[in-house]
């Protein structure tokens, strides 16, 4: 390798003879690389190649007439990825000269290809630079899975004068994932492996500990096989029923082996003769209880049950009934007083014993007996909350298996809130949880980013350490065991080839890294800074060449920090800064250029900590060789020294509501790794506030004296020095639980959406898949019958973008609506919980639990020992998942009689459906990722966050459960900050230098690791409804709200021109037309117009009508009519069965039929409906003002 780069890295000045050799080599179809040579008749290109990451072009400009001289040189890659991987590759141009290179990606489209070109790359000069994008950024791909055949590129040498000839190289060219990308050249050579001192999860249980077999049909005990690939990604719990078995003081254990059971617990929606047959024959010969719940598929068990079941399928949402007491049992006691959905109809044997019924006498819980066996029938699914305020998920499970078995199974009380810490305090983030930091190694840090090999860039520039005997390895086999990791900071041990190297730490509240090294003789390897190097000596600053390859003897060092830079003008300066002298110092040169700076130290070269005094910007470094360090450089260094010494690792946060009920009143108290030092500099305690939250100063509020210390690209840090806490506030949201009537008016749009709905709502997930083609026992198709698991992504697609303004369609239409809300909703969480998540999942490095909901996979970078404390898959955008589920049953809830649904459904909802939410949940961004890894997170996720908590508040509201809701309301005002806060972001970037003219950046869409998706807002690009407002799956009204107090006038100016002028072929669509309406003042006349060209494309209105989208048409559109016929609101719907609701803009009267709750709340237009009596159907109408 080295070798190779010595024959690559020739000085400019031998250059011509390397130029005269090149023009006779042939242009072929290299072993690599293919260039084609269509477009080089105004020019001559030759290709010289060395491997699939790097090629050289040698290029001589032809006559001026001839206008084409460019070249497309690319080569195989033939692999599928998401489109937040990364494009990477280095260039220079070897003499200098104007050069424009052209990204270029080839995408499969099913029978034929597709080439892709990005946008220009032009600059000049002899330096490499280093350049990495997300797909979806650099072409328009937008966020999913491709297979990407080709990659490579165009190179111009148009504007070169006739006869002029160049050399451009490239190197570092692939595409990677995030954590991946790396210029160092070696970008294969270390193999790394997370290891950990805490062992994997496992499940005990106490000796002699009931054994039970699961007859569930999921995949809890199963590898997951991804069928595209194969790949197989192992279980690292027990899933379903691992999440039944605790808090039972390990009284029950699970087996696989029938044959070893104490009892069988059985529900399954997909059948197994054999597995059931088994079953029957424990049962009857050799007495093994038998506990079956809910979804009976078999009729081997069907058989031997104390009743017969019929499935019910009614047009709606099933009946409710609450559950009583048939004898004096003690099943009964504290049991819940909520209503169950009733799936089937039950009759009981004649033999049958009924423990419980529902309160129109039917039974609900049922025993008999089948030959020596004892078996019990329960109507309500395992999983629901029968026995509320229980520590135990499903309490009321453990009392049956206790009275089935003869066993005394523990029910312990739910003495303590997982939240609040008393006087009014609950904990913030970070108690167990591990934020953007989870899963890979490779991650986003304040101002830099690191990569899965240690590798930390900053820019194009990067640095590692290595331990100087390894300098000539090829290969180095790392471990890393993390044992502080939390969503401020990654820390761990690593080891190189079984030797103890370093201990690593990442903080999001300090720009740079730390790092304590066992070893004595170091590298610190840099590309991009490592030109100049200031070192402060006894006798002042010296600025040293690094190509000289000479420092000054550490003995003469006056402080504990060099800063390397490259003197140019636009330069982010690194400072290293170190807790022991060395012994000796210089600096590694090769290749012609410097590479590392070599540190020795007897005993052990000590604590590194690196510093970019500037944070994420850049500086003029220019004349610093000649005149010296800038003192004000010089001054930040000295500033950040001390801290240097106070590394912040870990954050305990608390919060109360004010006295007032109006903010958010937070403490953060950081802890840090206290560095011992030769220089004796006193390490200095400092708390900062996240930046983005302080960038929104209409909502950031403190007393404390914070101070900006540095940019950054989520705004400025700041901080309060000489002190471990600082207090701040947010305002409390307010959850919207408005809605629209339906507008009698526009009822040729009507009509043509409800047309659209009723074909529409026979299908179920995309490529025309009939509703009945996703179904329980079949959740990915009977083509996929090794899945067991749902999908919830899949089953509520559409769910979200009608049920929002669900009185803009007609009757039929609305009862096929409720129809699917329970067959796509309510079943799996009331008839089938056991199979409701895609894969329980525990991070690697914090063993945090929590739960996916939707199969949107990709594949991991690193690996794992054992491989089940890690995954081989990354799974991505179970958050917009999460609020599909929760804001699908607040709306079926408040709006559809389905209030008890909440209350009888609790320990899911609260426990495991929002648990992905609060593990991702990051200090930097303050929201969760699409992704959970974080990595390049999706721009459809942060329209989702705010949203979702606002629902999971509301539902805690119905359940009762105080504290949750109050958390919930706190992560939703954290959210409202990123929400925000990327309408600020264009401004402040301009100011921070990141951007040079903010003409086409009108906001940020998004947020990475590493900074916002700024957003090129100009006529004539695609318009995409996920950009502001959409989550993919609707527009969350708490989104729309928060927009209007607090972006409506940033939405209007720089968002909605844009909106106004697109075209159909530029993505116009009937969202966008409610955009226009929510966000925009566009006069009617202008609005019809769009509505027309949307719906003159008639291969749309067929697509419409032939997959779920064309369900959503009348929920959009309902804000439009809306908007024109200033139809009031319904402002408040709490616990009604809303049937009817509709405003005549001609006569001015507003009717609607509803039946109230027992908490029943209806206001219109702010006024609250008098007079609703709860259990009783009323029609009203009435004139507003």
């Amino acid at each position: 390798m080295k070798k190779m780069i010595a024959v690559l890295s020739i000085a400019a000045v031998s250059a011509c003879s390397v130029f005269e050799a090149f023009a006779e080599e042939p242009a072929v179809k290299g072993k690599w690389w293919t260039m084609n040579t269509t477009n080089t008749i105004g020019g001559v290109h030759r290709l010289r190649e060395f491997s699939a990451g790097r090629f050289d072009v040698w290029g001589r400009r032809g006559k001026a007439h001839l206008k084409f001289a460019q070249t497309d040189i690319l080569r195989r890659v033939d692999r599928d990825m998401w489109t937040q991987e990364m494009f990477v590759f280095s260039c220079r141009s070897a003499t200098g000269r104007l050069i424009r290179v052209t990204p270029l990606v080839e995408v499969s489209c099913g029978k034929s290809n597709r080439l892709y070109r990005a946008e220009k790359i032009i600059w000049r000069g002899n330096q490499w630079r280093n350049f990495s994008f997300p797909l979806n950024k650099l072409f328009p791909l937008g966020d999913t899975g491709v297979k990407v055949t080709r990659m490579g590129f165009t190179i111009d040498v148009e504007n070169w004068n006739p006869g002029e000839r160049g050399w451009v190289e490239l190197k570092n060219i692939r595409i990677c994932k995030e954590g991946e990308v790396s210029f160092s050249g070696n970008v294969a050579e270390d193999f790394i492996k997370v290891v950990s001192s805490r062992p994997p999860h496992r499940f005990t249980a106490r000796p002699g500990a009931l054994k039970v077999f699961f007859a569930f049909d999921n995949e809890d005990l199963v590898d997951s096989v991804h069928e595209r690939s194969g790949r197989r990604d192992p279980q690292q719990d027990g899933g379903f029923r691992e999440r039944l078995l605790e808090h039972l003081d390990g009284t029950i254990a699970w087996t696989q082996r029938l044959e070893d059971a104490d009892a069988i617990v059985y529900s399954r929606a997909r059948a197994d003769p054999s597995l059931a047959t088994n079953i029957v024959r424990a049962v009857r010969e050799r007495g093994i209880p038998l506990y079956a719940a809910s979804i009976v598929a078999d009729p081997e068990i069907r058989a031997i049950l104390p009743c017969s079941l019929e499935k019910r399928d009614p047009a709606g949402f099933a009946p409710r009934r609450r559950i009583v007491a048939a004898e004096k049992s003690g099943l009964s006691e504290g049991l819940s007083t909520a209503t169950f959905g009733v799936y089937r109809s039950c009759t009981a044997a004649k033999d049958a014993n009924v423990l419980l019924s529902f309160d129109d006498g039917t039974p609900a819980l049922l025993e008999g007996r089948c030959g020596k066996g004892r078996v019990i029938y329960q109507m309500t699914a395992i999983g629901q909350t029968l026995l509320p305020g229980k520590k135990a998920y499903d309490a009321f499970f453990a009392r049956v298996i206790g009275r089935i078995s003869g066993r005394t199974i523990p029910e312990a009380p739910c003495s303590e809130s997982a939240f609040a810490l008393g006087d009014g305090w609950f904990r913030g983030i970070g108690a167990g949880t591990f934020g953007r930091f989870g899963w890979e190694i490779g991650s986003g840090l304040l101002v830099e980013r690191l990569g899965n090999t240690f590798r930390v860039s900053h820019g194009d520039s990067e640095y590692s350490f290595r331990s100087h005997a390894d300098r000539t390895a090829l290969k180095r086999e790392m471990t890393f065991d993390g044992d502080s990791v939390s969503p401020l900071s990654f820390g761990g041990k690593i080891a190189v080839n079984g030797r103890s190297f370093a201990r690593f730490d990442g903080s999001l509240a300090f720009p740079g890294t730390r790092w304590e090294i066992y070893e004595e003789h170091i590298d610190m390897d840099v590309s991009g800074p490592l030109k100049k190097i200031a070192v402060p000596t006894v006798s002042g600053v010296v600025v040293v060449d690094a190509l000289e390859g000479k420092l000054p003897h550490p003995s003469q060092w006056s402080e504990p920090w060099l800063l390397m830079f490259d003197g140019t003008e636009k330069t982010a300066p690194l400072a290293v800064i170190m807790s022991k002298r060395p012994d000796s110092a210089g600096i590694i040169v090769e290749d012609g250029a410097p590479a590392a700076v070599s540190f020795r130290r007897k005993g052990g070269a000590g604590t590194f900590v690196t510093l970019w005094p500037y944070g994420a910007a850049t500086v003029d470094t220019s004349g610093w060789a000649v005149q010296g360090v800038s003192p004000e450089t010089l001054g930040r260094i000295r500033f950040w020294c001390p801290r240097a010494f106070s590394y912040p690792y870990a954050l305990d946060e608390k919060f109360r509501v004010s006295s007032d009920g109006k903010r958010f009143e937070i403490v953060d108290t950081f802890r840090y790794r206290r560095t011992p030092n030769d220089w004796n500099i006193v390490p200095e305690a400092y708390a900062s506030v996240p930046p983005l939250a302080r960038l929104m100063s209409d909502m950031f509020s403190t007393r404390d004296r914070v101070e900006p210390r540095f940019a950054t690209k989520f705004g400025d840090f700041a901080d309060v020095a000489g002190r471990e806490s600082v207090t701040w506030s947010l305002p409390v949201p307010r959850p919207d639980l408005s809605l629209l009537p339906r507008t009698l008016a526009f009822e040729k749009y009507r009509a043509m959406a409800d047309t659209q709905f009723r074909h529409a709502v026979k299908y179920s997930c995309g490529g025309r898949t009939p509703l009945d083609g996703r179904t329980l026992a079949f959740p990915r198709g009977r083509h996929k019958p090794t899945s067991y698991n749902l999908d919830m992504h899949t089953m509520l697609l559409g769910m979200c973008r009608c049920l929002p303004n669900p009185y803009s369609y007609d009757a039929e239409n609305r009862k096929s609506m409720y129809r699917r809300a329970r067959l796509r909703e309510m079943e799996p969480l009331e008839v089938a919980p056991y199979k409701m998540a895609v894969r329980y999942r525990r991070e690697p490095f914090t063993g945090y639990p929590y739960t996916i909901y939707m199969h949107s996979w990709r594949n991991i970078i690193t690996s794992f020992d054992p491989p089940n404390l890690g995954s081989t898959t990354m799974y991505g955008d179970s958050n917009e998942t999460v609020r599909m589920i929760l804001a699908t049953m607040q709306m079926c809830a408040d709006r559809h009689g389905q209030r008890d649904a909440v209350v009888a459904n609790w320990e899911t909802l609260r426990r495991l459906v929002p648990s992905y939410t609060f593990a991702l949940d990051d200090w930097l961004v303050m929201c969760a990722g699409c992704i959970e890894d974080w990595a390049v997170s999706g721009i459809d996720m942060l329209n989702t966050e705010y949203g979702t908590m606002c629902s999971l508040a509301r539902l805690a509201e119905i359940a009762g459960d105080k504290d949750l809701e109050t958390v919930a309301l706190y992560m939703a005002a954290r959210r409202a900050v990123p929400t925000l806060a990327r309408f600020r972001l264009p401004a402040y970037f301009l100011s921070r230098g990141f951007v040079k003219n903010r003409e086409h950046f009108a906001y940020s869409d998004g947020f990475g690791e590493t900074g916002p998706s700024m957003h090129q807002c100009r006529p004539g690009r695609r318009v995409c409804e996920v950009d502001l407002y959409d989550m993919s799956q609707g527009i969350p009204q708490d989104l729309i709200s928060l927009y209007d107090r607090y972006a409506k006038h940033a939405i209007r100016d720089n968002y909605i021109p844009v909106v106004r002028a697109a075209t159909r072929k530029e993505g116009f669509n009937y969202i966008m037309c409610a955009i226009l309406a929510l966000g925009g003042d566009v006069p009617e006349a202008e609005m019809i117009e769009k509505m027309e060209m949307v719906a003159a494309d008639a291969g749309f209105e067929r697509f419409l009508r032939s997959d779920w989208p064309g369900m959503d048409t009348g929920s959009f559109l309902e804000f439009v009519f809306a908007k024109y016929r200033s139809t009031p609101r319904i402002t408040d719907c709490r616990d009604m069965d809303l049937h009817d609701a509709w405003y005549d803009p001609a006569s001015g009267m507003f009717g609607f039929e509803a039946t109230a709750g027992e908490r029943g709340v209806l206001e219109i237009g702010g006024k609250r409906v008098e007079g609703l009596v709860p259990g009783v159907r009323v029609r009203k109408e009435f004139k507003v003002k």
